[in-house]
């Protein structure tokens, strides 16, 4: 259903900051495990699945783990060994903006909100038409 690869991190100057190192294989991920991980948004790449976008994805700023979560519920994954791109970090950046602790509201008030929505029921008849 979707696919992703690690990324380094370099700041404004293109210095690195952070380097993952390459796996030797692929890891692959079942719908549930996508709730726990971090997913690169800039390496992801999905098949065409999303036909709406429940009323809950437009009160999260953390739209990307919304959208892998959503994902998540039309098939499995695989995290590719490769290291493929790199996320510039930056000062004007909003996320990189918050602190630690903003950052973890952020999550927490996503997850909540995900937990709340008809959208993530196991029975949910859009995404079983969907599948």
């Amino acid at each position: 259903m979707m696919c992703f690869h690690p990324i380094n991190t370099v700041n404004q100057d293109n210095q690195l900051l952070l380097q993952q190192p390459p796996a030797s294989a692929i890891t692959f991920y079942k719908g549930n495990d996508f709730f726990h991980i971090f997913v690169p948004t800039l390496s992801l790449v999905f098949r065409n699945c999303l036909r709406y976008f429940p009323e809950e994805f437009y009160q999260v700023r953390s739209t990307d783990a919304f959208i892998v979560a959503m994902l998540s519920g039309f098939g499995n994954g695989a995290r590719l060994g490769f290291v493929g791109g790199c996320y510039r970090k930056h000062e004007g950046g909003l996320y990189n903006s918050l602190t630690t602790l903003e950052k973890y509201k952020q999550a927490i008030r996503t997850r909540k909100l995900m937990k709340r929505s008809p959208y993530f029921k196991k029975n949910n008849a859009a995404r079983s038409a969907a599948n």
